[in-house]
């Protein structure tokens, strides 16, 4: 994902669509699998973004992913934030861009607060491919997602470390206004 924003000037693809594994056409009006595929090697293929979306005790849980057909293919673990962007002196949730589609864009390279910033976290199997300040209550609300590591979730944050944090420093930052809420705020 960073060398991704690296040579698309800051920008993330899609937080709809950044684990897919079906084709779909790139900025450049290319045809690809996944946006992120080709910064994997040159061998990797669709299975490479199966495994990338899917925490492995989830995996170990289910015994392992089937590859690209069922019948765990569609499980799915982790998901990108899809943040509060300043309007009017305001953050807000964000809209979808083009307003035509369901796609999300936005640029982590202006992201004011990178080391507090998720780009993406734990969230429950299935719940969703992105999340927002007001949905990931609901992504880590269930005790799959509490048993999974013992409380707490795995984020990737916008400087790009990734760090552990117990269920209730979420919630209580879920909590917050979101000109407060730091962890959301994409620009």
């Amino acid at each position: 994902m960073s060398l991704y924003a690296d040579d698309y000037g800051g920008w993330l693809y899609d937080t709809e669509h950044w684990q897919s594994t079906v084709g779909w056409t790139d900025y450049a009006g290319n045809q690809c699998t996944n946006a992120y595929l080709h910064y994997m090697g040159g061998s990797a293929d669709a299975q490479k973004i199966l495994d990338m979306r899917t925490c492995p005790t989830v995996e170990n849980q289910h015994g392992g992913l089937a590859g690209v057909s069922p019948p765990n293919a569609s499980i799915f673990t982790y998901a990108q934030c899809a943040p509060n962007l300043l309007l009017n002196g305001h953050y807000q949730a964000m809209h979808n861009v083009p307003t035509d589609t369901s796609a999300y864009f936005y640029r982590i390279d202006i992201v004011p607060k990178p080391a507090e910033f998720v780009v993406l976290c734990d969230v429950a199997v299935g719940s969703g491919y992105h999340f927002t300040q007001g949905s990931l209550k609901s992504g880590i609300g269930n005790s799959e997602i509490n048993d999974r590591h013992l409380g707490g979730i795995n984020m990737l944050r916008g400087d790009w470390h990734v760090e552990y944090v117990e269920i209730a420093a979420v919630k209580a930052e879920i909590a917050l206004s979101a000109d407060e809420a730091t962890w959301f705020q994409g620009d």
